[in-house]
């Protein structure tokens, strides 16, 4: 062998020897380099889902606020409403005071009854049937008083009925009404 070919030779093996460090060098480094670039990648797209999720949270904190103002403006002027239901336990006085109303104004009361107890989400609906005779005005006059007197009472249906030719002669009623009163556990806790 030559001096040209064992130089050659040794180049050969350097040759090789050098392309596969540039190879290794290129698995251990560029390796964990595009790693770190789809880190950084992934990161920012955290970032942005981040911010989005926290002006989401910041919208969501404000629209709870306002929602806990309104709940607030609420329960003050419910707090000052003279509107406060009794318990339905409390029917018999309720029947007696409809029967005062009833009489102020006029009219005869022939029959008046109480019917079961229809459980809401925020009260039961008592209701009250009440027949009996009496004018129209009367009528108008009564279901007036019981508005006033009784809020949480009202006329769900009525029947009137009487002479045509007699417009002021007394005919029969009879009313339907529905009373508002608080539901059991509402008067249990207390």
């Amino acid at each position: 062998m030559t001096s040209l070919e064992t130089t050659w030779t040794k180049w050969r093996v350097d040759l090789i020897g050098a392309a596969v460090l540039v190879v290794l060098t290129s698995v251990f480094v560029l390796g964990p380099v595009r790693g770190g670039l789809r880190q950084r990648a992934v990161a920012k797209v955290q970032r942005t889902e981040l911010a989005a999720q926290e002006s989401r949270l910041a919208q969501a904190d404000r629209i709870l606020m306002a929602v806990k103002k309104d709940y607030g403006a609420v329960e003050a002027r419910l707090a000052q409403s003279a509107l406060h239901l009794e318990p339905s336990a409390n029917v018999n006085s309720r029947l007696a005071r409809i029967s005062e109303l009833a009489i102020e104004a006029g009219l005869q009361i022939d029959e008046i009854k109480p019917g079961a107890p229809l459980m809401g989400e925020h009260y039961e609906t008592v209701p009250i049937f009440l027949a009996g005779n009496g004018t129209y005005r009367q009528c108008a006059v009564f279901l007036h008083q019981l508005r006033q007197a009784l809020p949480d009472t009202g006329a769900e249906s009525l029947e009137l009925s009487g002479n045509a030719a007699a417009p002021a002669a007394t005919g029969t009623f009879r009313f339907n009404l529905h009373w508002h009163a608080a539901p059991p556990t509402q008067t249990a806790m207390k």
